[in-house]
């Protein structure tokens, strides 16, 4: 089903603040939480809910108002309508676990690509502590792959801009052509990169379209602070790509369920792993 709002507010009021649209049906109980503003300064929203498989025959549509003790909502338009359902967005990841050289990563994406993976994780570092370019060997060796194979890669390495003179630890994604579709820079350096290698921590937290997602990274120690995490959330990421060193995993679920999201993690020691929502 598909429930559709439409409405406007006085104001200093907000849409996401002081308005809650829900449908409980059964033991089934979600809302509307995305909202645009069109020209006209009308709000406007819509969410798509899956009844059937709660055996629900009917339901309730609920408007709360909140957190205001005076201000005035009109609702020009609510409906609930029967929809077809969003197609499955079925994707099958690869992890690593342990550190090789580039024969080695090549028979990794062989082999994953046999095996029916759609999207291959590379670990942190993945040709050691060599600095490279972005069109140097592993990203090279990334984009040829995906291309061979059809299916997204992704790893880490060392960055040296030489005409910048900046080093940095990226993490790159490669879509099904070999095209570089993703770039982000470790925002938390672990301290011996900063001071003894001269890493430069990364100022943005990107999101990534693909086939079957929005996808984002986050690097090694930046799992040791919350905000790369919920960044990515916030900006929509369902899949976070966790490419690292070493890593304390016992955090992991503690992400992925704070912020409603899968992450995929592939590592030079501490173990490969998938966690979900």
């Amino acid at each position: 089903y598909r429930l559709r709002v439409r409405f406007e507010l006085s104001p200093g009021l907000g849409p996401h603040r002081n308005l809650l649209f829900c449908l409980y049906a059964g033991g089934f109980n979600d809302g509307i939480f995305g909202f645009q503003q069109d020209a006209s300064g009308s709000y406007s929203g819509e969410g798509r809910f899956l009844l059937g498989e709660h055996g629900a025959d009917e339901g309730d549509i609920r408007i709360f108002f909140r957190f205001a003790a005076v201000g005035t909502a009109w609702i020009r338009k609510i409906e609930l309508q029967e929809c077809a359902p969003l197609p499955p967005r079925l994707v099958r990841i690869a992890c690593t676990n342990g550190a090789t050289d580039a024969a080695g990563w090549t028979r990794v994406l062989d082999e994953a690509a046999q095996a029916g993976a759609d999207l291959v994780l590379l670990p942190e570092m993945m040709n050691g502590e060599e600095l490279e370019g972005l069109r140097g060997s592993s990203a090279k060796l990334m984009s040829a792959k995906a291309a061979q194979h059809g299916l997204l890669v992704a790893g880490g390495f060392m960055h040296y801009d030489k005409r910048a003179d900046v080093l940095s630890n990226v993490a790159l994604l490669f879509d099904r052509r070999g095209r570089r579709i993703g770039r982000y820079d470790k925002v938390h350096p672990y301290s011996p990169e900063i001071l003894y290698q001269g890493v430069t921590p990364g100022v943005k937290v990107p999101v990534f379209r693909t086939p079957f997602g929005t996808v984002g990274f986050m690097i090694c120690y930046d799992s040791w602070f919350t905000d790369v995490a919920e960044l990515l959330a916030l900006k929509g990421a369902e899949i976070i790509l966790f490419p690292n060193a070493g890593y304390y995993r016992d955090l992991m679920p503690a992400r992925a369920a704070d912020n409603g999201v899968r992450i995929a993690a592939s590592s030079l020691g501490s173990g490969n792993g998938i966690w979900d929502t």
